[in-house]
């Protein structure tokens, strides 16, 4: 069984964000994933994430400098054993705050500024998306 999903990434611009509790920064998230068995690949899989989220963001106006960041928070997914994080820092012109995530986020679009999408299909095959359900899901 195959099934087609979208693996998306979105990057909202917010007003400045000066509270950042919960929060990590970056350099005590890579601490974190050198504790585990992958954590090598773990850290290339969020540095490519990451930078795709800094491209993006240079495509809506964020200048290329920042304040502050960049900042990791866990994002709960829904999938039993999936992890996603979201990203986020403060550009120094202005204070705009860019956050990127894997999973929409459709209360910050409400409040953004702007925000932009990217989409790339990938397809998953195996046994569970026959048991669950799933063909129809993206």
């Amino acid at each position: 069984m195959q099934k087609t999903v979208k693996k998306a990434i979105f990057v909202y611009t917010q007003p400045p964000i000066d509270w950042w509790i919960g929060w990590m920064t970056e350099d005590e998230f890579k601490v974190q994933l050198r504790n585990h068995e992958d954590g090598d690949r773990e850290i290339r899989d969020y540095e490519a994430f990451r930078s795709k989220g800094y491209s993006l963001a240079r495509a809506i106006d964020w200048d290329g400098d920042m304040r502050e960041g960049p900042f990791v928070a866990g994002l709960p997914t829904g999938e039993n054993g999936d992890e996603a994080v979201m990203v986020a820092w403060k550009q120094d012109n202005n204070g705009t705050t860019f956050v990127v995530s894997p999973i929409r986020l459709p209360w910050m679009e409400y409040s953004s500024m702007e925000w932009v999408e990217c989409s790339e299909e990938m397809k998953i095959m195996g046994p569970k998306f026959e048991k669950r359900g799933e063909e129809g899901r993206s």
